[in-house]
């Protein structure tokens, strides 16, 4: 068991082909039975504590068993000893052991080892429940309490397996149904989409009451990705209050937010949704709120969630409460409130290997990264959660991790990459994408043709974010790539075609803070002008924590004053461009700095490649984490590998950087 968790019985246990079990048959047949009482109580336990085997299997047999009773077992290399332990030599011999076994005798090894575990209720309880073959309400109740206090310690994978076992033994149909809902809803938190479905389709609709009925229809609209209409949804939720669950009416109400920021409904149906959050909401300051009114209002309720998001920076809360928060700062555009929510929501959700929400916060946390500069961290992100999103089956999170890569390999000036990822993410959203995503990898195909200089193209993509006509229609991811938009209008000859989308723009946020919105719009203003006042307006305003809006700004007004024949003026803005983009790693739009130098006639050198250039993005995850001193085990844990493969990795990635021991990472990195 790993880490100690407590698991069902016999977890882990591998599947034996006929051959192999022939081959293992043959070297347990004429094991005395001692031994085999042994070797038996060892593999149910999944166990090294001899001390247990020793007792368990004394109860069995019923005389009292010593450890010389293993030796035929040693001889023949089944098992290793210690003076404490044992530990079978291989996986399959453990298999073996327990597949050979009769199921009286298995039955008797669980009565066993659940006397034996009297003190550890959680692992005495999986032994009683793998004892019975038949409806126990007893062992059904203790296997509840085992998934209470396994979700309080946030082992969720072993929640969901003790309540899908105590439905198994679980005789009455209303209580058997309520209890594979509770399972389904901790599937639902691990991400495991096929499992949520297995156990949903072990429902009977038939059984359950009115609260059970809401709480199978939000399971399913989960499932379904957003299925049911919106309009219907809303109904559902004004039902769903009246019966008292508060919290599954707000799981509804987080629902119908989330279809308001996947497509655009209309103000009507997003200001309703608003308005029943803040009727369930426990209180003003509730994560699960702020994250619905950012989702469903941003704009209209923005200025609220800025100001209850800086209060709350520093307050402690769980891992899917952090993600919240972290979600309600980047639906308002103040992604540089997002940062700490994410980082505390991902460390947590993380830990406790709850792959569903961790996914979400990891999503959220690109695009922080990449509108606050963190480019480096930006890929290594946007590759885990593409990794984790496979895993879960969650096609939207994978289209937009891979709009993310796409966006960022433009930036590198790698155009072919990126319109490869592009086209892959469009392939994993399939042809009913909605307008949230498509706008993703809409604005991720128009940086890559603005880095790349094709800014007709560039137009063409982007424009569609902008055009309520459109599918791809996103009324604030719109906003969040209006500089990009600008300069593709500018360098295409649509300065007449996006004066209209500005104006409209510039009215949505009239009265709204949207951080990011309005450092966009100063850019884009000053871009449409072509005036110097307005450059000046947009360099005065405060970026420091918008890094890229400043390089980006930078290069845009070196390109004005070289244009206007303000040389020497027009190098120094392009040389802090060239600089910015350097150090934030923006390798496209420092070449163009680079180029716009030369033509302002200073002989501008080119980028000095880093090592970490060479690195994958897991190994260049790996080799941070290894430089802030984490073993390799430490590693492992966090990324879902073995501390062997981390060991490999580190071995490739040292040449790659040009050095030879650990401790040169940080050198190397740049940290």
């Amino acid at each position: 068991m790993a880490n100690g968790e407590p698991e069902p019985a016999v977890s882990g246990l591998l599947p034996l082909t006929a051959r192999l079990e022939r081959a293992f048959a043959v070297r347990l047949a004429d094991l005395p039975p001692p031994t085999r009482a042994l070797l038996l109580a060892a593999a149910a336990d999944d166990g090294r504590h001899l001390a247990t085997a020793l007792a368990a299997g004394s109860l069995m047999t019923g005389e009292q068993l010593t450890v010389a009773a293993l030796t035929p077992a040693t001889e023949r290399r089944l098992v290793e000893l210690t003076a404490s332990e044992f530990r079978f030599r291989h996986p399959l011999v453990r298999s073996a052991v327990y597949h050979r076994a009769t199921p009286a005798e298995r039955l008797a090894v669980h009565n066993a080892l659940a006397e034996i575990h009297d003190a550890d209720p959680d692992r005495q309880a999986w032994h009683r429940a793998a004892a019975v073959s038949h409806p126990d309400a007893a062992v059904a109740t203790e296997l509840v309490n085992v998934a209470r206090r396994a979700h309080q310690r946030g082992a969720v994978v072993a929640a969901v397996a003790a309540l899908r076992r105590s439905a198994q033994l679980t005789e009455g149909p209303a209580l058997r149904a309520n209890r594979l809902l509770q399972a389904a809803e901790l599937a639902f938190e691990l991400g495991g989409r096929d499992l949520l479905a297995d156990l949903l389709t072990q429902v009977d609709p038939g059984v359950l009451t009115d609260l059970g009925q809401a709480r199978l229809t939000w399971l399913q609209e989960v499932l379904e990705e957003g299925r049911t209409p919106l309009r219907r949804l809303v109904g559902t939720i004004e039902s769903v209050s009246t019966l008292g669950d508060t919290a599954l009416a707000m799981n509804f109400v987080r629902a119908a937010a989330i279809r308001c920021w996947w497509t655009e409904p209309g103000s009507d149906v997003r200001l309703r949704v608003a308005e029943l959050a803040e009727r369930l909401a426990p209180s003003a300051d509730d994560p699960e709120l702020l994250a619905c009114l950012s989702l469903a209002a941003g704009l209209e309720r923005g200025d609220q969630v800025i100001e209850r998001l800086v209060r709350l920076r520093g307050t402690p809360f769980d891992g899917v409460q952090n993600r919240l928060l972290g979600v309600a700062a980047t639906g308002v555009g103040a992604f540089d409130l997002a940062g700490g929510f994410l980082e505390a929501a991902v460390a947590e959700l993380r830990a406790q290997g709850r792959l569903g929400p961790l996914t979400l916060a990891l999503s959220s946390q690109v695009w922080e990264q990449i509108f606050c500069g963190d480019w480096a961290g930006a890929n290594l992100v946007a590759g885990e959660c593409e990794r984790l999103a496979r895993e879960t089956g969650q096609s939207r999170w994978l289209a937009a991790a891979l709009a993310a890569r796409a966006l960022l390999a433009g930036l590198r000036g790698q155009t072919d990459l990126g319109r490869a990822l592009a086209a892959e993410a469009e392939r994993a959203l399939g042809p009913q994408g909605v307008a949230s995503v498509l706008a993703l990898v809409l604005h991720a195909r128009g940086v890559i043709a603005l880095c790349a200089g094709q800014y007709a193209e560039a137009f063409g993509h982007l424009r569609r974010i902008a055009d309520p006509q459109d599918v791809a229609y996103h009324p604030r991811w719109r906003l969040w790539s209006v500089s990009e938009l600008a300069e593709a209008a500018v360098g295409s000859g649509q300065e007449d075609a996006f004066r209209g989308i500005l104006a409209d723009m510039e009215k949505a946020v009239a009265d709204a803070p949207a951080p990011l919105a309005h450092v966009g719009l100063r850019h884009a203003r000053a871009l449409l002008a072509d005036a110097e006042p307005l450059y000046a307006t947009a360099l005065a305003a405060d970026l420091t924590r918008w890094p890229t809006a400043r390089a980006r700004l930078w290069l845009a007004h070196g390109v004005w004053l070289r244009r206007h024949k303000r040389v020497k003026e027009a190098r120094e803005s392009l040389r802090i461009a060239r600089d910015t983009c350097d150090a934030l790693g923006l390798v496209a739009l420092g070449e163009r700095a680079r180029r716009e130098l030369r033509a302002a006639g200073e002989a501008a050198a080119g980028r000095t490649p880093a090592g970490s250039d060479n690195l994958s993005a897991q190994e260049l995850q790996i080799a941070r984490l290894a430089a802030a001193g984490l073993t390799n085990r430490e590693i492992g844990q966090q990324l879902y590998l073995s501390h062997r493969t981390v060991s490999t990795h580190l071995y490739r990635i040292f040449p790659k950087l040009g050095i030879s021991a650990r401790a040169q990472l940080r050198d190397a990195l740049g940290l």
